[in-house]
């Protein structure tokens, strides 16, 4: 499949999401909504990061480079061990990505969790929009693995 059916697919999931959370009363604020759709996105294709050669990769890559750099920048200004946690996880997450195999550790669930995690931090809204959009590309290549 490819980046722009991701795309679609996690768009769709974050909407049921979006759904589920006013059934239960409990949807963020409407200022929470944009970022949560650049959440998606990014985590929409974040699987891919294992293939060197595809746009996932490279728009990734480059995100993931942009967000270290800005997180240790914020942790420097504000002093969160947010930004700390952000920093370690996306700077792994690029020096890992040169190591693995298409459809291994990074098409897992504990690979969902392990990159959604430091977003709980910020707020649990974002790490359940990261998480369900990852979700979703796991579900639409037909591979969800623990």
């Amino acid at each position: 499949m490819d980046w722009k059916m991701h795309l679609a697919i996690g768009f769709l999931s974050a909407a049921l999401l979006t759904l589920v959370l006013q059934f239960l009363g409990t949807l963020p604020g409407i200022e929470l909504l944009p970022p949560a759709l650049l959440v998606v996105a990014f985590y929409s294709l974040l699987p891919d990061i294992d293939i060197e050669s595809s746009v996932s990769h490279r728009a990734i890559a480059a995100i993931l480079l942009l967000l270290a750099a800005g997180s240790i920048l914020c942790y420097a200004v504000l002093g969160q061990q947010a930004f700390l946690w952000i920093f370690a996880v996306s700077a792994a997450i690029v020096v890992a990505s040169k190591f693995l195999r298409h459809r291994g550790i990074a098409h897992t669930l504990r690979f969902a969790l392990l990159a959604s995690a430091p977003l709980a931090v910020l707020n649990p809204v974002f790490f359940l929009y990261a998480f369900v959009a990852f979700f979703s590309h796991l579900a639409a290549d037909f591979d969800v693995r623990l």
